[in-house]
């Protein structure tokens, strides 16, 4: 007597997935991919400045003052941003621009840093954000990791202030 096998399993539908996952989990996506696609649209629009001043005005305004120390409430938000270029497509301008757009909505102080290669390589330019001075995603660890092959640093948005000597 021979024992018919199971048949495969079908991969899950769309909206299985979502009837699956943890509402919170998918509002934070639908987020990160409407602040990517709007990174997207802005940057093809108006100038990186003025992107960027918005993004410090949604975060001075921003009623909702998060622990800009949870590290790990940002890197959350760092790997939906990544999670949505992945589907939606971004170089690493547009995911930092959500990324910053999504930290201002919470009231978290960021800084976008765009840099360029010291070296030759391929792709010269980057962005990444940071906050409180340590980068964030996958673009910021690999800018921590590529430290030896050397990034200078082009500009920080918005600015630091300057550093008083003690």
């Amino acid at each position: 007597m021979t024992v018919a096998a199971a048949p495969p399993a079908r991969p899950r539908s769309l909206p299985q997935k979502l009837l699956e996952t943890d509402p919170k989990e998918v509002g934070l996506a639908l987020e990160a991919a409407f602040a990517l696609l709007f990174a997207q649209a802005s940057l093809r629009a108006v100038s990186l400045q003025r992107i960027v001043g918005a993004c410090e005005a949604l975060r001075l305004a921003s009623w909702r003052r998060d622990n800009p120390a949870a590290g790990s409430h940002a890197e959350r938000l760092a790997r939906a941003v990544s999670t949505a270029s992945a589907r939606l497509g971004g170089a690493c301008l547009a995911r930092s621009v959500a990324l910053l757009a999504l930290l201002a909505r919470r009231g978290v102080p960021a800084t976008l840093v765009i840099a360029c290669r010291t070296t030759g390589s391929p792709l010269p330019g980057h962005a990444w954000v940071e906050v409180e001075g340590a980068p964030l995603g996958a673009d910021g660890r690999a800018t921590a990791a590529g430290q030896a092959s050397g990034f200078a640093v082009l500009c920080r948005l918005p600015p630091r202030p300057p550093q008083l000597p003690l």
